[in-house]
């Protein structure tokens, strides 16, 4: 994923307490995320997600899954968001799991223009 290895390359990223959690290349946090060491405190980014889910798909663990169109319009108010409409989203009261993502397609003059995903990892 091209966003986890720029978050990554970086250093954008928490990286534990005493500096634990910091990694020289993708195998390296791959490798980290097979221990509770990491569990228990995340990175608190997008390096904490390992894989994408479709809309349809369930909420887990460690997944970022795109919201559904019922989804959207519940968040947003109707079917395609704004750079706007996600600040005044993300600045209000939202639910997730600890350690699930979510993300929706935002529009500027009604064409995707980018991607939004927030979630809640680590403490």
């Amino acid at each position: 994923m091209e966003l986890q290895e720029t978050v990554l390359a970086g250093g954008s990223y928490y990286h534990g307490l005493r500096d634990r959690l910091t990694f020289a290349s993708m195998a390296e946090l791959n490798e980290a995320r097979n221990t509770e060491q990491f569990w228990d405190e995340g990175t608190h980014s997008i390096l904490d997600m390992m894989t994408f889910s479709d809309p349809d798909g369930r909420d887990e663990s460690a997944v970022l899954r795109l919201l559904r169109d019922d989804e959207v319009r519940v968040s947003f108010g109707h079917d395609q968001p704004t750079g706007a409409d996600f600040e005044r989203f993300i600045a209000g009261d939202w639910m997730v799991n600890r350690w699930e993502g979510r993300a929706t397609v935002l529009y500027r003059a009604g064409n995707p223009d980018s991607l939004a995903f927030w979630g809640i990892s680590g403490d």
